[in-house]
């Protein structure tokens, strides 16, 4: 491939937690000339408007809530809607958690570093939509603020000797909304469609990312900011076929380390139909803690399709 310029496409859309998806202008996702080009990275940006103040040492994420469906021409680059903190391993994280007592709003934004950048062809159409979940949480009064919410592909121009194929991504997600730990242990499995290659042809897993949801009062914050009684104390699995990836009862927060809450599964094959099951305990609640908490993982894999 002969490369020209770099090139940076940004398109928004407001989002509240009550609205359908909505489509991104895939015109303003396209190089102005319709050229080809070479995306080596995609982020994903968010924030709740100026004036919207937190609480004294509140945190607010909104990786977990906000979520996207891309595609790339015919091909699906995410299967159903995934949270934007989990496309990525956490140390590409650009900011997470700004929480003001001035106006000043809050802001998430992340990046995507495509470990295989993807071609698009002269006019191709990628596309995207997004949408905002609701918490889970009874009491949250975030839930109805409309959020700015962006999406940029970043790469170069390409100028000749166009390829015949090109790498594309597979995202495939697992991510519940937050439940209770009072009074009762929550525990999670991942249900068929979770962690899956639903395509046709078998893909290879470059990472799972994974990170927790911590919910209390509405707040949605990193596992890293869990009371210390809880925080070693989430034991999960991860398990493909007959094979444990991570072996049972091993503590998230050592499978997933606080550097990139990430597993490197160096191009592990999945083949069509195939799925990852991960599974979770959760402890009880400590006394007096309102906490709610909910894994989030994505499977990151990679194909080769015609273009």
């Amino acid at each position: 491939m002969k490369l020209g310029s770099p090139i940076v496409l940004t398109a928004t859309v407001n989002l509240n937690s009550n609205s359908a998806p909505l489509l991104f202008d895939s015109a303003a996702l396209q190089a102005p000339n319709r050229e080809a080009v070479l995306v080596s990275e995609i982020r994903f940006f968010g924030r709740y408007p100026d004036g919207f103040v937190l609480g004294a040492g509140a945190l607010r994420n909104l990786g977990p809530e906000a979520r996207f469906n891309l595609r790339l021409g015919r091909y699906m680059i995410t299967q159903d809607y995934v949270p934007m903190w989990v496309f990525a391993p956490s140390k590409d994280a650009i900011a997470e958690n700004f929480y003001g007592e001035t106006g000043e709003g809050v802001i998430s934004s992340f990046r995507w570093k495509l470990r295989r950048p993807m071609f698009i062809p002269p006019g191709a159409a990628f596309s995207a939509s997004a949408l905002r979940a609701v918490s889970g949480d009874a009491n949250n009064a975030f839930d109805g603020q409309v959020t700015p919410i962006s999406i940029t592909l970043v790469g170069r121009v390409v100028t000749g000797d166009f390829p015949n194929t090109t790498s594309v991504p597979w995202v495939s997600a697992y991510a519940p909304n937050t439940v209770s730990l009072l009074a009762t242990n929550g525990d999670f499995m991942s249900q068929q469609g979770h962690l899956e290659n639903e395509l046709s042809n078998a893909v290879d897993i470059l990472r799972i990312n994974g990170r927790i949801c911590y919910g209390a009062s509405g707040q949605h914050q990193d596992y890293t900011t869990l009371p210390a009684a809880l925080r070693y104390s989430h034991k999960c699995s991860l398990q493909h076929g007959n094979h444990h990836i991570v072996p049972q009862d091993t503590e998230f927060n050592v499978a997933f380390d606080a550097a990139s809450r990430s597993i490197d599964m160096n191009g592990l094959m999945l083949q069509s139909g195939d799925r990852v099951l991960f599974k979770m305990r959760t402890p009880a609640a400590i006394a007096g803690d309102t906490a709610r908490v909910a894994p989030h993982l994505a499977l990151e894999a990679v194909r080769r399709e015609a273009v």
